[in-house]
């Protein structure tokens, strides 16, 4: 399957499968990671460790169409044992390239051990009210 093809569920709702690029310790080679949110409200979690080395987390992900009356939501959050914390939100409702434009960094703040990428798709008129900490931005066309 190709990164850019819709995919349409059982539930009817359509969703994308995209790949989803994190650069490991050496900066020359990435993994990627294909994320396919068909099913509505089934958040996928990346998880990307914190390298010694490294300063910040940096997540791409490769333009797909998003079905029209849908949206994927994307969170980056920050961990650590003690601790979880919202640092970048967006919705896209017409292509992932309104959210991934470029590269996302987002820098490790001390303690964190773990950045953590949550995907999530589902209906516009099912959207619910972000949290107040982490208000997401809609991108459109």
């Amino acid at each position: 399957m190709k990164s850019n093809e819709l995919v349409t569920s059982g539930l009817g709702i359509a969703g994308v499968t995209m790949g989803i690029i994190m650069w490991p310790m050496a900066e020359s080679t990435a993994r990627t990671t294909d994320v396919d949110v068909s099913e509505p409200n089934v958040p996928v979690r990346i998880v990307r460790a914190r390298s010694p080395e490294k300063s910040q987390a940096t997540f791409e992900a490769e333009p797909a169409a998003v079905e029209p009356g849908t949206y994927v939501r994307f969170d980056i959050q920050g961990e650590s044992r003690d601790r979880v914390m919202p640092r970048w939100s967006c919705i896209a409702t017409a292509n992932v390239s309104d959210c991934f434009r470029g590269p996302v960094q987002v820098a490790y703040l001390p303690g964190d051990e773990r950045m953590v990428l949550t995907v999530t798709a589902g209906y516009l008129d099912a959207l619910s009210t972000p949290e107040p900490d982490a208000e997401p931005a809609i991108a459109s066309k």
